[in-house]
């Protein structure tokens, strides 16, 4: 999914029955008056019609399931879609064997939305997609745990005495590659 508002059609089995696809929505924004932020009366109402032919469609498929003349077969839905190139097939394939190999599963969080080689492949599972995405499987937080040397305790402490000298001692040697100070 590239563009929000968008929507695709799943059915129980996890099929798509619809690609992705504008969710009833035109451009009416674009019409816009920026001063009053006011839509003129004919993108409101192409819109509004619009939207209303899109949620009796979905209506018709939740009662009458694959028989809704909106639910398309597996050949029409890939005639919409390009198939997938080589790049996102191999892309796939190694991020397929990856996950099989570190987890045994796929794992991929889809918070930040569905990638194109995730929607190629055999591990997807679509409705873990959609909670990722919808935000009800959020990311654990990171902790990060700061150790310090022991002597940085006691320095914390206030158990050392530690004072930063003015110049570097003499018995440190002179740095390689540079010229000494004046």
């Amino acid at each position: 999914m590239v563009n929000v508002p968008t929507a695709v059609w799943i059915d129980e089995r996890g099929k798509i029955v619809r690609p992705s696809e504008p969710a009833g929505v035109t451009d009416a924004f674009r019409k816009m008056n920026r001063t009053n932020f006011s839509i003129p009366t004919d993108a409101m109402n192409e819109l509004q019609a619009k939207r209303k032919a899109y949620q009796d469609a979905l209506r018709d498929w939740v009662a009458k399931g694959a028989k809704s003349k909106f639910a398309l077969g597996a050949a029409e839905v890939y005639e919409q879609n390009e198939p997938a190139s080589t790049y996102h097939a191999r892309e796939m394939a190694w991020c397929a064997s990856s996950q099989l190999k570190w987890f045994g599963a796929c794992r991929f969080r889809f918070c930040y939305g569905v990638l194109p080689r995730c929607s190629v492949c055999p591990l997807f599972d679509a409705e873990r997609a959609i909670r990722d995405v919808m935000g009800e499987n959020p990311f654990p937080v990171a902790v990060r745990e700061i150790a310090l040397d022991p002597t940085l305790r006691r320095l914390q402490r206030g158990e050392l005495r530690w004072q930063v000298p003015d110049f570097p001692p003499e018995t440190w040697p002179e740095p390689r590659g540079e010229q000494p100070l004046d």
